[in-house]
């Protein structure tokens, strides 16, 4: 089994977390007299994602140290790591600016996805 395994999985599990937020957003966003849950539908989506999220980072920046992927680099996973948390959050409130709500999720698609691609390139047949 691979080194990268967790890796690779918990940026799948990320990603698809990330799609999540949008449709979650996407779902809400014109629903009249819609209040978000904070303490059953916020904070425990919240804290799924950032227990994987802390798990994910640290072992990126292990990849990065020791791999050298093309591209990726830590101010990238520092800056996706916070995107993330932001993402996951205001998923669930209206008054979110899509246009902004979009641009971090596109760009923590993009890397996730990269992660995902070069792991899989590199280690393919052993994940």
């Amino acid at each position: 089994m691979s080194k990268y395994k967790e890796l690779y999985d918990l940026s799948i599990y990320l990603l698809e977390c990330n799609d999540k937020s949008l449709r979650q957003l996407e779902s809400i966003k014109n629903e009249e007299g819609y209040e978000p849950d904070f303490f059953h539908a916020v904070k425990p989506f919240a804290d799924k994602v950032h227990e994987a999220l802390k798990e994910w980072k640290k072992l990126s920046l292990e990849w990065i140290k020791e791999q050298h992927p093309k591209y990726i680099y830590q101010m990238q996973i520092d800056t996706a790591y916070e995107n993330i948390e932001l993402v996951t959050v205001q998923s669930f409130y209206q008054d979110t600016r899509i246009k902004k709500f979009k641009d971090m999720h596109q760009s923590i698609q993009y890397l996730l996805q990269s992660i995902i691609e070069q792991i899989n390139e590199r280690n393919g047949a052993q994940l």
